[in-house]
């Protein structure tokens, strides 16, 4: 997840969350088809968004550790 996120954020920079949100789920479900067939995709998106925001935190830990 931390990659997907780093990625994307390289790709797409700032102010475009949603763009960036949908891109790493769109990976997600390229990456795991079969995650469409689970009933209750409210519930996987839900999941699909912590692990966002945890490597979103990781990331940014990360980079404060970082000196430029």
């Amino acid at each position: 997840m931390l990659s997907l996120v780093s990625e994307v954020e390289k790709d797409w920079g700032s102010k475009t969350g949603e763009i960036k949100r949908a891109e790493v789920i769109k990976q997600i479900y390229n990456k795991y088809p079969n995650l469409s067939a689970i009933a209750g995709q409210d519930e996987v998106l839900a999941q699909i968004d912590v692990m966002i925001d945890n490597a979103l935190e990781d990331m940014r830990g990360i980079l404060e550790g970082v000196e430029v």
